[in-house]
């Protein structure tokens, strides 16, 4: 594998976790709906490359951990536009949710959280720590909403 093909979607991808990150203390706003935009663009690439050409998403087993591994080259394999389509659904929800209010933001909180947690062991194919940053994003904007709420 040729590393220095992701070196610079990494460094953008872990940059703009962290400045999420940073925004999630600061400005919380601002990160709610950077993050709305982020699982909504993801949602919409992975949707038209499900769709066009599922076979990229296989390339994902050689930066995973493992059992990770194991999956992608496995039943993955052959049902790789219909994960990745569902994948997809499950991004475009998160995003909706976190446009909304009250128990349906802290749902899609969650969700994001579950979600981003879930492929930090895609390892590089995930920008790791990327994902981590971002789930703790999600965490900080929960405690900011519900210190508001009480």
């Amino acid at each position: 594998m040729n590393w220095q093909v992701y070196l610079l979607p990494y460094l953008f991808s872990n940059a703009i976790a962290l400045l999420i990150l940073l925004a999630a203390w600061k400005s919380p706003r601002w990160a709610r709906w950077s993050l709305v935009f982020l699982f909504l663009a993801a949602s919409i690439f992975n949707a038209y490359t499900a769709s066009t050409t599922p076979e990229v998403y296989l390339t994902y087993g050689e930066m995973s951990i493992p059992l990770y591994t194991r999956f992608i080259y496995g039943w993955f394999a052959d049902h790789a536009q219909l994960m990745v389509t569902l994948i997809a659904i499950g991004q475009l929800t998160v995003a909706l949710l976190l446009s909304l209010h009250g128990r349906w933001r802290s749902l899609g909180m969650f969700g994001g959280i579950i979600f981003l947690m879930a492929i930090a062991p895609l390892g590089l194919g995930s920008a790791f720590p990327c994902s981590l940053l971002l789930a703790a994003a999600l965490l900080i904007l929960y405690r900011h909403e519900a210190k508001q709420a009480a």
